[in-house]
């Protein structure tokens, strides 16, 4: 078997140096483009916070939904809970009724009512 050996070259970096802005440079500046650069980027700034409290409205949204999911879910239970009791109440009605639907000659079908102010049971 053969073995290669592979071969690095070395990689100099250049130094770039930046150029300073001096003080003079700047009051070269004309009045106009001293007030866009001023303008152009407190804009630049003005986006980024806008831009910042639309992604934090986004957050509260979700989070929001997220709790709407949640009271969702418990309001369901609270339906079941209901739904359980009112099966329960109409199951003793039914069984009532038939026990006391031959005592006073009233067939399965029929409905009573009940006046509260007189206590009188109509048919």
């Amino acid at each position: 078997m053969a073995t290669t050996k592979s071969k690095r070259k070395a990689v100099k970096k250049k130094i770039v140096k930046k150029k300073e802005v001096k003080a003079d440079d700047l009051n070269k500046l004309s009045d106009l483009d001293l007030r866009n650069i001023e303008s152009y980027s407190k804009d630049v700034q003005l986006a980024k916070l806008e831009m910042n409290l639309q992604e934090q409205h986004l957050r509260n949204l979700s989070l929001e939904f997220k709790l709407m999911e949640i009271g969702i879910v418990k309001e369901r239970e609270k339906l079941a809970g209901y739904s359980e009791k009112f099966e329960k109440r109409k199951e003793r009605y039914s069984e009532f009724m038939n026990c006391i639907g031959p005592k006073y000659g009233l067939k399965s079908g029929d409905g009573l009512g009940y006046n509260p102010d007189t206590g009188e049971i109509i048919k």
